[in-house]
């Protein structure tokens, strides 16, 4: 039996501006009280550029996006989407709360003159997906905390007809409400995985993707502080924090995508994996023990570097993908 999407009962606007006819679609956001400030944040970043939105203060949010959400499936993701399309009849590009927009998002501008239902980052459909994190290195006696990076992690599988999502923000037009109905049946049959992983199999197994008209953005339109060579469009300005939420494999019993039908290859490296990027003097290093760093080459490319990776009392996550690759 399909799920039912549910009435979000008296929806508390936090705020909006939808005074600019000429903009195709709406940008939203659901937020609780204690991400308040990051929603100022995002709203401040919308008026600068000039886009249509309506921000959602919520009591809760369902336990697909957080541990200490709520079984209401009225809070949870698909069921707001389908919320919002419905009161504002317009496609919706959803983010997060603690996304900040950098610049005009002209490809979403586009969507309306192109056969578009849903569009998303998706890891599978990249050829460079090389993440770094800070890490903290001593030079000359003077330990640095924010200024030196090393390879996290990436996803070195590739098969751009299935989807593994980076779910910060996604656009859907009233066509794909089939495959919100389907993502919403995924979350009741399993409320304590995290909804990106959901929308994973989702798309993957649950619907018929000759039916979803997809476009897959590159990773500016959902750029996280860890791509520090990628300029933002849309960006998170910090590193994702660890969720505590549980993975679809450990629930389900087999991964969220059809492992036999992608290939393997190494993601185009930006940098050498097995390096430290020092982001002040633009230089690759290599540890050597208490020899101290030795610089083996120097890189022209411009860094986005966020003044604060995390924000205070989160701890740092890293994609929890089984294919990932680390230096060897």
């Amino acid at each position: 039996m399909s799920a039912e999407f549910r009435p979000i009962v008296d929806p508390s606007i936090y705020a909006q501006s939808l005074r600019r006819e000429r903009l195709p679609f709406v940008v939203t956001a659901m937020f609780t009280k204690r991400l308040k400030p990051l929603a100022d944040r995002l709203k401040a970043s919308l008026d600068r550029i000039g886009l249509d939105y309506v921000l959602f203060e919520v009591p809760t949010v369902h336990s697909s996006i957080s541990t200490k959400g709520t079984k209401e499936i009225a809070f949870s993701k698909p069921n707001f989407i389908h919320f919002v399309h419905s009161e504002y009849g317009l496609p919706v590009l959803y983010v997060d709360a603690d996304m900040v927009f950098r610049e005009m998002p002209h490809q979403v501008l586009s969507f309306s003159h192109e056969p578009i239902d849903f569009a998303a980052y998706n890891w599978l459909a990249d050829v460079s997906t090389d993440a770094y994190v800070p890490t903290p290195v001593t030079v000359n006696g003077t330990l640095w905390k924010k200024r030196f990076y090393r390879f996290s992690h990436s996803v070195d599988s590739y098969n751009p007809t299935q989807l593994i999502v980076s779910g910060c923000a996604q656009y859907y037009t009233p066509d794909a409400e089939h495959m919100l109905r389907k993502w919403l049946e995924a979350i009741e049959r399993f409320p304590e995985v995290a909804d990106d992983e959901l929308l994973d199999f989702t798309y993957n197994f649950a619907v018929d993707r000759k039916t979803i008209r997809a476009f897959w953005w590159t990773k500016d339109y959902s750029r996280c502080a860890w791509w520090i060579t990628v300029r933002p469009i849309i960006d998170h300005p910090q590193m994702p924090e660890h969720n505590g939420l549980r993975h679809f494999v450990s629930v389900a019993g087999h991964e969220r995508w059809n492992q036999q039908s992608v290939q393997i290859r190494r993601s185009q490296s930006p940098f050498p994996r097995d390096c430290i990027i020092d982001t002040k003097e633009k230089c690759c290093l290599r540890l050597n023990g208490n020899m101290g760093p030795t610089v083996i080459g120097l890189f022209a490319s411009e860094l986005w570097i966020a003044e604060e990776p995390y924000l205070p009392g989160r701890k740092p996550m890293g994609r929890n993908v089984r294919t990932r690759r680390k230096p060897t």
